[in-house]
């Protein structure tokens, strides 16, 4: 995708919690928030989680592919009026040569 389509398209900012991982009793603490710029669609959408089970997206969270790859799916994502979601599944589409371009976070 073209770069001035990218900064075009993606103007909403989203932030990404980013989680330690779970301890002993199952808890995480924060460890830093990042915010990116994205475009947020509000749609229903069936994915296979990181179980290999489906689950329903109903928010979906594009970004440049660069920025989606540093987001580990152990973090939280806020947007708009969505406070702290889970994230169910992480997708990320590739140019010719391996390098990422645009990525998709699907969240509850």
């Amino acid at each position: 995708m073209n770069n001035r389509v990218k900064k075009t398209i993606f103007t909403m900012p989203f932030i990404v919690d980013f989680m330690s991982p779970a301890d002993s009793v199952g808890d995480s603490t924060l460890i830093k928030s990042v915010t990116f710029n994205g475009y947020i669609q509000e749609k229903i959408a069936v994915v296979i989680n990181a179980n290999g089970e489906e689950e329903t997206s109903g928010v979906q969270v594009y970004a440049t592919g660069a920025d989606i790859v540093t987001i580990d799916t152990s973090s939280l994502v806020s947007c708009l009026t969505y406070k702290s979601r889970k994230i169910i599944k992480r997708d990320c589409y590739y140019k010719p040569g391996g390098i990422p371009d645009v990525g998709v976070l699907y969240l509850p």
